[in-house]
Protein backbone atom coordinates (compact mmCIF):
# COMPACT_ATOMS: atom_id res chain seq x y z
CA UNK A 1 0.00 0.00 0.00
CA UNK A 2 1.50 3.33 -1.11
CA UNK A 3 0.10 5.11 1.93
CA UNK A 4 2.14 2.85 4.24
CA UNK A 5 5.34 4.07 2.60
CA UNK A 6 4.30 7.72 2.74
CA UNK A 7 4.24 7.71 6.53
CA UNK A 8 1.02 9.77 6.72
CA UNK A 9 -0.98 8.11 9.53
CA UNK A 10 -3.94 10.49 9.23
CA UNK A 11 -4.36 9.34 5.62
CA UNK A 12 -3.42 5.71 6.19
CA UNK A 13 -5.80 5.22 9.14
CA UNK A 14 -9.05 5.88 7.25
CA UNK A 15 -7.88 3.71 4.35
CA UNK A 16 -7.10 0.85 6.73
CA UNK A 17 -10.47 1.30 8.42
CA UNK A 18 -12.34 1.08 5.13
CA UNK A 19 -10.32 -1.94 4.00
CA UNK A 20 -10.91 -3.62 7.37
CA UNK A 21 -14.65 -3.02 7.18
CA UNK A 22 -14.82 -4.37 3.63
CA UNK A 23 -12.90 -7.56 4.49
CA UNK A 24 -15.33 -8.61 7.19
CA UNK A 25 -13.90 -11.02 9.79
CA UNK A 26 -10.56 -11.04 7.96
CA UNK A 27 -10.26 -7.27 8.41
CA UNK A 28 -9.85 -7.18 12.20
CA UNK A 29 -6.07 -6.73 11.99
CA UNK A 30 -6.55 -3.82 9.57
CA UNK A 31 -9.03 -2.17 11.95
CA UNK A 32 -6.57 -2.55 14.84
CA UNK A 33 -3.83 -1.05 12.69
CA UNK A 34 -6.14 1.84 11.76
CA UNK A 35 -6.68 2.62 15.45
CA UNK A 36 -2.93 2.39 16.11
CA UNK A 37 -2.13 4.70 13.18
CA UNK A 38 -4.75 7.30 14.12
CA UNK A 39 -4.15 7.40 17.89
CA UNK A 40 -1.16 9.80 17.79
CA UNK A 41 -2.74 12.09 15.18
CA UNK A 42 -5.15 15.01 15.46
CA UNK A 43 -7.69 13.12 13.32
CA UNK A 44 -10.19 12.75 16.19
CA UNK A 45 -13.23 11.94 14.08
CA UNK A 46 -11.37 9.32 12.03
CA UNK A 47 -10.06 7.76 15.23
CA UNK A 48 -13.61 7.61 16.62
CA UNK A 49 -14.78 5.93 13.40
CA UNK A 50 -11.96 3.38 13.54
CA UNK A 51 -12.64 2.59 17.21
CA UNK A 52 -16.34 2.20 16.44
CA UNK A 53 -15.65 -0.06 13.47
CA UNK A 54 -13.38 -2.31 15.55
CA UNK A 55 -15.53 -2.23 18.69
CA UNK A 56 -18.74 -3.20 16.92
CA UNK A 57 -17.22 -6.32 15.33
CA UNK A 58 -18.67 -9.47 16.93
CA UNK A 59 -15.29 -11.21 16.59
CA UNK A 60 -13.76 -8.70 19.02
CA UNK A 61 -13.95 -9.73 22.68
CA UNK A 62 -16.18 -7.57 24.88
CA UNK A 63 -13.25 -6.70 27.17
CA UNK A 64 -11.52 -5.09 24.19
CA UNK A 65 -14.64 -3.73 22.49
CA UNK A 66 -16.25 -1.82 25.37
CA UNK A 67 -13.31 0.58 25.99
CA UNK A 68 -13.04 1.16 22.24
CA UNK A 69 -16.74 1.96 21.99
CA UNK A 70 -16.69 4.23 25.04
CA UNK A 71 -13.71 6.13 23.62
CA UNK A 72 -15.41 6.37 20.21
CA UNK A 73 -18.54 7.75 21.85
CA UNK A 74 -16.60 10.33 23.85
CA UNK A 75 -14.60 11.53 20.84
CA UNK A 76 -17.73 11.61 18.67
CA UNK A 77 -19.56 13.65 21.28
CA UNK A 78 -16.68 16.13 21.44
CA UNK A 79 -16.50 16.34 17.64
CA UNK A 80 -20.26 16.73 17.29
CA UNK A 81 -20.41 13.55 15.17
CA UNK A 82 -23.94 12.43 16.01
CA UNK A 83 -23.96 9.36 13.71
CA UNK A 84 -20.75 7.98 15.22
CA UNK A 85 -22.00 8.72 18.74
CA UNK A 86 -25.32 6.98 18.05
CA UNK A 87 -23.48 4.01 16.52
CA UNK A 88 -21.20 3.68 19.54
CA UNK A 89 -24.09 3.91 22.01
CA UNK A 90 -26.03 1.29 20.01
CA UNK A 91 -22.99 -1.02 19.86
CA UNK A 92 -22.53 -0.66 23.63
CA UNK A 93 -26.19 -1.57 24.11
CA UNK A 94 -25.74 -4.61 21.83
CA UNK A 95 -23.02 -5.77 24.22
CA UNK A 96 -25.26 -5.23 27.24
CA UNK A 97 -23.46 -2.06 28.33
CA UNK A 98 -24.86 1.33 29.21
CA UNK A 99 -23.09 4.47 28.06
CA UNK A 100 -21.07 6.34 30.67
CA UNK A 101 -23.07 9.03 32.51
CA UNK A 102 -20.90 11.65 30.78
CA UNK A 103 -22.57 10.64 27.50
CA UNK A 104 -26.02 11.31 28.92
CA UNK A 105 -27.50 14.41 27.34
CA UNK A 106 -28.41 15.79 30.78
CA UNK A 107 -24.79 15.96 31.92
CA UNK A 108 -22.87 19.01 30.72
CA UNK A 109 -20.34 17.92 28.09
CA UNK A 110 -16.71 18.82 28.53
CA UNK A 111 -15.47 20.17 25.21
CA UNK A 112 -11.89 19.01 24.91
CA UNK A 113 -9.80 19.75 21.86
CA UNK A 114 -8.38 16.89 19.83
CA UNK A 115 -4.93 17.61 21.25
CA UNK A 116 -6.23 17.60 24.84
CA UNK A 117 -7.91 14.26 24.23
CA UNK A 118 -4.75 12.82 22.67
CA UNK A 119 -2.63 13.85 25.63
CA UNK A 120 -5.20 12.54 28.12
CA UNK A 121 -5.53 9.23 26.26
CA UNK A 122 -1.77 8.72 26.22
CA UNK A 123 -1.27 9.67 29.86
CA UNK A 124 -4.16 7.44 30.92
CA UNK A 125 -2.48 4.63 28.97
CA UNK A 126 0.52 5.02 31.27
CA UNK A 127 2.87 7.25 29.28
CA UNK A 128 4.70 9.95 31.22
CA UNK A 129 4.92 13.59 30.12
CA UNK A 130 8.22 13.09 28.28
CA UNK A 131 6.93 10.03 26.41
CA UNK A 132 3.75 11.87 25.41
CA UNK A 133 5.81 14.85 24.26
CA UNK A 134 8.05 12.64 22.15
CA UNK A 135 5.16 10.71 20.62
CA UNK A 136 3.19 13.84 19.69
CA UNK A 137 6.22 15.95 18.74
CA UNK A 138 5.59 18.44 21.55
CA UNK A 139 7.72 19.86 24.31
CA UNK A 140 7.16 18.57 27.84
CA UNK A 141 6.12 22.11 28.82
CA UNK A 142 3.39 22.02 26.16
CA UNK A 143 2.16 18.67 27.45
CA UNK A 144 1.96 20.12 30.98
CA UNK A 145 0.04 23.11 29.62
CA UNK A 146 -2.42 20.88 27.74
CA UNK A 147 -2.98 18.76 30.86
CA UNK A 148 -3.59 21.89 32.96
CA UNK A 149 -6.10 23.25 30.46
CA UNK A 150 -7.96 19.93 30.28
CA UNK A 151 -8.00 19.70 34.09
CA UNK A 152 -9.47 23.21 34.33
CA UNK A 153 -12.20 22.28 31.86
CA UNK A 154 -13.13 19.10 33.71
CA UNK A 155 -13.17 20.92 37.06
CA UNK A 156 -15.63 23.39 35.50
CA UNK A 157 -17.90 20.53 34.44
CA UNK A 158 -17.68 18.99 37.93
CA UNK A 159 -18.74 22.33 39.45
CA UNK A 160 -21.74 22.49 37.11
CA UNK A 161 -22.94 19.10 38.41
CA UNK A 162 -22.99 20.26 42.05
Amino acid sequence: MLLRRSGAPSALGPALRLAGELRGPDGISLLREAVDQLTPTAAALELARARLALGRRPEVDTDEAVPLLRAAAAWARDCGARLVLDGAVAALADRGERPEPVLDKHVPAVRLTGRERQVLDLTSAGLDVHQVAERLFLTPATVHEVLATAAAKTRGADDALK
